[in-house]
């Protein structure tokens, strides 16, 4: 999160480099625009990478709790975990300075979904078939 946060602080989305000639013109450079784009494609595979395995990560807790556990799914539980995952983020935000930061909000509402998805209907979380249709709706 924190790598994410200071790639896009260094202006990380800026695609177009501009570089003036002789005549005082703008042009565009093709080498540093290349550049550029090979970092932004690593930023989007690594936040898919990120994105997976903390979805991954929720959906096998919530899986390896029993059905009559309700522990797992409390309010509690759920606030604590957006708390953690919004915290550093809003912090280095604020003191950077930039509120740029898309990958929060997309974590928040992907655990969001998860939790809802796992917590609805409980008892078919442990029949292998009826699980794989459950997740099947949610994708």
């Amino acid at each position: 999160s924190a790598a994410l946060l200071i790639y896009q602080f260094n202006n990380g989305g800026v695609h177009r480099m501009s570089l003036s000639n002789e005549e005082g013109s703008y042009v565009e450079d093709e080498s540093i625009e290349g550049k550029a784009h090979v970092y932004e494609n690593l930023t989007k595979c690594a936040m898919t990478a990120f994105l997976f395995l903390t979805g991954y990560g929720h959906t096998s807790y919530f899986y390896y709790h029993p059905a009559n556990n309700h522990d797992s799914y409390r309010m509690s539980r759920v606030l604590t975990i957006i708390f953690r995952i919004n915290c550093v983020s809003v912090f280095l935000s604020l003191v950077i300075g930039k509120a740029e930061y898309t990958a929060c909000p997309m974590i928040t509402y992907c655990f969001l979904l998860i939790w809802l998805t796992m917590r609805i209907h409980r008892s078919i979380n442990y029949d292998r078939y009826q699980f794989r249709v459950k997740l099947f709706g949610l994708s």
